[in-house]
């Protein structure tokens, strides 16, 4: 959604980008959260609240692709794909800096 006025257009273009970062966690997670509790507590009921904040997270990646247009949909794949790639990175370090130990002990 373009704003005429350019540091209404930024504030709207944030929000929208925040939306669509976070409507994955509230999805999932909330799925995985009301799932634990249902089998925790032996009560199926609890399955509509992970229904309720995966619904709740399509919302709000509607909203942030309204409010935040195409620049924020690409903002945030870039992210996850950043955030993806570093963990790659992170796990490959790990795994030769073991590596190096075991050739050394």
């Amino acid at each position: 959604m373009r704003h005429p006025d350019p540091e209404r257009h930024r504030l709207l273009f944030r929000i929208g980008l925040a939306l669509v970062v976070a409507n994955f966690p509230v999805g999932y997670g909330g799925i995985a959260v009301f799932a634990v509790l249902a089998v925790v507590s032996d009560n199926p009921a609890w399955l509509w609240g992970g229904a309720a904040c995966y619904l709740l997270s399509w919302l709000m990646l509607g909203i942030g692709f309204w409010l935040g247009g195409r620049p924020a949909y690409d903002y945030a794949r870039r992210f996850w794909h950043l955030r993806r790639r570093r963990s790659r990175l992170i796990l490959l370090r790990r795994t030769r800096a073991d590596r190096g130990k075991e050739d050394r002990g």
